[in-house]
């Protein structure tokens, strides 16, 4: 292990430490800038005694997590609001792991999970050509949650100083400004969170990069299609191209890559798939660390159908990666189909693989993406059609 990594996960704990202290703080100077949470403390501790001030207090830190998971329905209307008025079209809607999808006219509800995003507006460009993608109207679009997030913030501080609210609204204007502050700044100051480009540094990138408005509009037109029930395979391959000097590392190009492969492996065309899934693996920790346990998921397949090394193949499916695989497999279709892989043809754990099956059943007869729906069962039905002593590493 570097350095460098020792290091990082030596203070990761300390991270929710300090946003822990951070919120406290927050609110602690809230009580000095509101009269009302003030004197109803004060109140509290000096009539009710310490053991009810301490519930008030955590009342408040409740009131304070409302907020926050407001402001992420906020920001992610913004971007849906903005994205309409530029003529838009919504395609998915998701807070947390709950996610409200567009099939043309029909709505489905489900479960749907990103590591490391709260939620997401996915939206799909009005314009049809790829030749037309740098015209795509991406700013306000993408500055839209940080937009509606500085609208509640403005008018939450505006109730506050006319003093109307009661001590529970108050607690919750007070929270909803510092945490939609605090939103906005993180989402809308260009900058790399965990080494990823956040809307403002996205925004930033597409101003001065027509390649990178192309490859946006291939992910979100991609993305829609995909949605309403299209493979990657039956999308035009201009789509996926990319310049011979294109940076595997780099996020717009990495992500096309990695659909580039998985079109591939609908295709049964491993040898190409796993071209494209070595030349992100071989860019290491230059790649983000979510598409690196992607490439590592959709990478097994190939390499087993390759008859890869043992040892290439465990290198592969460490300790990490199968736990994010197992973990993302109740939300993310694509990744219970890993999971029937690694057990059938890794582990060889024959209770294992039907569980593996029955799961993906129950997950493809009511996921929300279409494409991903058809992709996988069809699949699977080809890997039913192998013999597990061909391929089973073991």
């Amino acid at each position: 292990m570097s350095k460098r990594k020792s290091i990082k996960q030596l203070l990761k704990p300390l991270q929710g430490l300090g946003i822990g202290i951070l919120i406290g703080l927050s609110f602690a100077a809230s009580l000095f800038a509101v009269p009302e949470l003030r004197s109803f403390l004060t109140r509290v501790m000096d009539e009710q005694g310490f053991i009810l001030f301490m519930a008030s207090w955590m009342g408040g830190m409740l009131i304070c997590v409302v907020a926050f998971f407001m402001q992420i329905i906020i920001h992610e209307a913004g971007h849906l609001v903005c994205g309409l008025l530029t003529g838009f079209r919504m395609v998915s809607f998701r807070i947390a792991n709950i996610i409200l999808v567009r099939h043309d006219q029909e709505w489905q509800l489900g479960r749907f999970s990103i590591a490391g995003t709260g939620g997401q507006c996915l939206m799909e460009p009005k314009i049809e050509d790829i030749n037309d993608a740098h015209q795509m109207p991406y700013a306000w679009y993408l500055a839209g949650g940080v937009i509606a997030n500085m609208v509640v913030v403005i008018l939450s501080i505006a109730i506050l100083f006319m003093h109307v609210a009661g001590v529970a609204v108050s607690c919750l204007l007070v929270m909803l400004a510092l945490s939609g502050a605090y939103i906005a700044i993180t989402n809308g100051i260009p900058m790399k969170l965990g080494g990823v480009a956040n809307d403002g540094d996205n925004i930033r990138i597409l101003k001065h990069n027509v390649q990178a408005r192309r490859l946006l509009w291939v992910q979100l037109k991609a993305n829609a299609v995909y949605t309403r029930g299209a493979r990657l395979c039956d999308m035009p391959e201009e789509w996926f191209s990319l310049p011979n000097d294109a940076d595997p590392s780099d996020y717009f190009n990495a992500t096309v890559i990695g659909m580039r492969a998985s079109r591939e492996i609908e295709l049964l065309n491993f040898e190409a798939a796993y071209a494209d899934l070595r030349s992100l693996r071989a860019t290491g920790n230059r790649l983000l660390e979510l598409l690196q346990m992607e490439t590592a998921c959709e990478l097994l397949l190939p390499a087993i159908m390759l008859h890869r090394p043992r040892y290439e193949i465990e290198a592969l499916m460490d300790e990490k990666t199968v736990k994010y695989a197992r973990t993302y497999a109740h939300y993310m279709l694509s990744r219970a189909v890993t999971i029937y892989v690694y057990e059938r043809f890794v582990k060889c754990d024959k209770s294992a693989i039907e569980k593996a099956l029955q799961h993906i059943e129950r997950m493809a007869s009511r996921y929300p993406t279409k494409g991903e729906q058809r992709s996988c069962r069809e699949l699977v039905a080809y890997l039913n059609t192998l013999n597990d002593e061909d391929y089973a590493i073991n």
